[in-house]
């Protein structure tokens, strides 16, 4: 309580107001004027000569006058001159207390950069594990972090005991090349914590991490991150499951980076044995340029899903929403799910809202409603999906789970995965090496068929549930059996999503820098040496399960 009163902007004032009137009631009982009563009480705030030696204040007849306010107000002037001496003292050395504490101490997230969504992301992270944040400008203040002003050298990794983090997160505001180079540095330092990059243009950021060498370092944006704690916690299948359809439809409002993670974490994640080809209808500003610009990136997506992109939409202007088009797609295909993510938050407010109205008005079967609030402090509001207002996601929590910032042990299931695939695994095999020792590139195909795992349950008949709850098992898989076969067709499915998402195309022989593969083929139309890798997928997830517990 007393630290909270001492560090209060109000305490100086306080205390200096009342010094000062406290010795102007004294001086005026002195018989000075109130105008010279002014300038002698403002002296007090100096501790001037007079309240240094009391005594020099005599009547004519020479006798030492004691004032109780002129005493109270000397202590008061004391302790206002101490506290804005400490006050300005700390102000001036603050950077250096910090890096000072920084130093002293063992962080285990360490946040690098300005960018702006680094700010959130301390704010929640700090509340449960050590932070420190090394800020290249004029640092913020975090609550429970250690915020230091720091452009990046070499001599920070010793200084700052970065070898001791669990996670590093790089994030610098247009400064691409830059991330990598840091990246880079930490990689040859031999560091043993993750290193994130948080990218605004994925693609683009691992071309880049290629061009500099970076292996171990995950490129991840927060719009990623974020839709894969969304989906996690509400598988989408599971919307078009549960009411009953015959496969996932996805409303999307606006085409932006957290929109297109929204449609790849879809795919991955949602693809199963009971519902057909999932559909996206897209409402953006630029339907034209949009639709042409997927088929560059991604020329064979119209094998994974269906996607439709159209008009109507104006940005800037969320009043305005295509109720004949809505209605007109919902007569055709219901829709399981809407996802509100344009680039303004205003736009995402005003036209989640509007679209609660309508379907409340039409009566659409309590479709979610999902929009997209960028990240901020906070976390997300946990509520059904069928409610009757707008979900949020994107908050600091959402980017701080999915990044794997919070929590005893992040990527629990993934690791789980590649020790299911070690233990199995010839001991000469280029991936049989631990966890820690993984290339990003072997990391990250683990999490992805993490991402499916719910789907690929769902499938084999075991009963999956929203939340935060573990998984189930799955039932025995029979060598040769028709279950394993029927996902080991769902594992190929997927795989063949992932691939035609990140552009690769069929072609009798492999070329990886062309993104040509082979065995872009229907399940029945491969090899059976092709065939067997896709049971072993499932049969490694299935003891990964049993290890995981």
């Amino acid at each position: 309580m007393l630290r909270r009163i001492f560090d209060s902007s109000f305490f100086i004032p306080i205390v200096g107001t009342l010094a000062v009137v406290l010795a102007w009631i004294g001086w005026m009982e002195a018989d000075r004027t109130p105008h010279d009563a002014f300038f002698y009480a403002i002296d007090s705030l100096a501790v001037g000569d007079f309240y240094k030696d009391s005594t020099s204040l005599k009547n004519d007849a020479g006798e030492i006058i004691w004032n109780p306010w002129l005493e109270i107000a000397r202590w008061l002037g004391l302790i206002f001159l101490a506290w804005a001496v400490g006050k300005t003292v700390g102000l001036l050395f603050a950077d250096r207390f910090k890096a000072l504490r920084a130093r002293m101490g063992k962080p285990d997230i360490v946040l690098m950069g300005d960018a702006e969504m680094l700010a959130p992301l301390a704010d929640h992270v700090a509340a449960s594990r050590p932070t420190l944040w090394l800020h290249p400008g004029m640092p913020v203040s975090v609550p429970g972090a250690t915020v230091v002003s720091e452009r990046w050298s070499g001599s920070l990794y010793r200084a700052y005991r970065l070898g001791t983090a669990k996670a590093i997160v790089i994030a610098y505001e247009g400064a691409p090349e830059a991330q990598m180079a840091i990246a880079r540095s930490l990689e040859v330092m031999g560091t043993r914590a993750d290193i994130i990059v948080l990218a605004r243009d994925g693609a683009a950021m691992e071309a880049l991490a290629h061009e500099y060498g970076v292996t171990r370092t995950r490129v991840i944006s927060a719009e990623d991150a974020a839709v894969r704690r969304l989906h996690e916690r509400r598988p989408p299948f599971l919307a078009a499951v549960e009411r009953e359809q015959k496969r996932l439809h996805s409303v999307i409002f606006g085409w932006t980076e957290a929109s297109e993670a929204i449609v790849r974490d879809t795919l991955l994640s949602s693809l199963t044995t009971d519902l057909g080809k999932p559909r996206f209808t897209v409402f953006c500003a630029n339907p034209k340029e949009n639709a042409a610009a997927l088929a560059l990136s991604a020329p064979e997506f119209a094998e994974v899903a269906d996607i439709s992109f159209e008009g109507g939409v104006i940005a800037g202007e969320p009043q305005y929403l295509p109720a004949d088009t809505l209605r007109s797609v919902m007569a055709q295909d219901p829709v399981s799910r809407f996802y509100v993510c344009f680039a303004d938050q205003r736009d995402n407010l005003v036209t989640a809202f509007r679209l609660t109205e309508l379907v409340r008005a039409e009566g659409w079967n309590a479709c979610g409603i999902y929009r997209y609030e960028h990240v901020r402090t906070g976390g997300g509001v946990d509520v059904p999906e069928d409610c009757d207002r707008p979900i949020g996601f994107g908050h600091a929590e959402d980017v701080a789970v999915g990044l794997g910032l919070v929590g005893d042990t992040p990527d629990r299931l993934a690791r789980a995965l590649h020790q299911a695939y070690r233990d199995a695994a010839p001991p000469d095999a280029p991936a049989n090496r631990p966890w820690d020792d993984l290339d990003e590139d072997l990391r990250g195909a683990n999490r992805r068929n993490i991402v499916h795992l719910p789907a690929k349950l769902h499938s084999a008949g075991a009963v999956v549930t929203a939340g935060d709850g573990p998984l189930p098992q799955f039932p025995e898989l029979e060598e040769g059996g028709a279950l394993l076969e029927s996902l080991a067709v769902l594992e190929h499915d997927r795989w063949m999503a992932e691939r035609r998402l990140a552009g690769w195309r069929h072609a009798e022989m492999r070329d990886d820098r062309r993104r040509l593969h082979p065995d872009l083929i229907p399940y029945d139309a491969l090899s059976e040496k092709a065939k067997s890798y896709d049971r072993n997928v499932i049969t490694t997830l299935a003891d990964a399960l049993r290890q995981a517990g």
